[in-house]
């Protein structure tokens, strides 16, 4: 199987918040208005250290891959049948790992996926979870170094 990795751009900060949701903070301390200093921000967009951050993230990216069933022992697994074929996506956090029996099919996730976010494509995967890996297409082995 090929398998390839993506990463999300700015994966928290991409979720609008819709108008039923509400997040309010204070000023940070860097970015205090002093004639306005005993106000709140009321929050457009997700934050990185916002408990809910996760949370819209994993929303957003269950909207993005709705053709693709998510696994029930492990939400962080998506997949589908394509063309007979089965197609895997695995999200850490904004690392995704792609894989499938052709290139042609890993390609068109990766098109599907930048429709709706900004992706950096890092090709073939070499480095996951702090495990290096490299393929040896002759003896059909993947091999793992931690």
């Amino acid at each position: 199987m090929k398998i390839h990795q993506i990463n999300i751009k700015g994966v928290f900060l991409n979720r609008k918040l819709t108008e039923n949701k509400y997040i309010y903070m204070w000023q940070p301390p860097s970015f205090i208005n002093f004639a306005y200093s005993h106000q709140f921000c009321y929050l457009k967009k997700m934050l990185y250290s916002l408990k809910q951050s996760s949370q819209y993230y994993y929303q957003q990216l269950y909207e993005i891959l709705v053709d693709f069933i998510y696994c029930d022992i492990n939400q962080n697994i998506f997949f589908k049948v394509i063309d007979y074929k089965l197609t895997l996506i695995l999200v850490y956090i904004n690392d995704c790992m792609i894989t499938a029996i052709s290139i042609k099919l890993v390609n068109r996730v990766k098109n599907e996926v930048k429709k709706f976010v900004g992706i950096i494509n890092l090709g073939e995967i070499y480095w996951l979870l702090s495990i290096e890996l490299k393929r040896n297409y002759k003896t059909s082995k993947l091999i793992m170094f931690q």
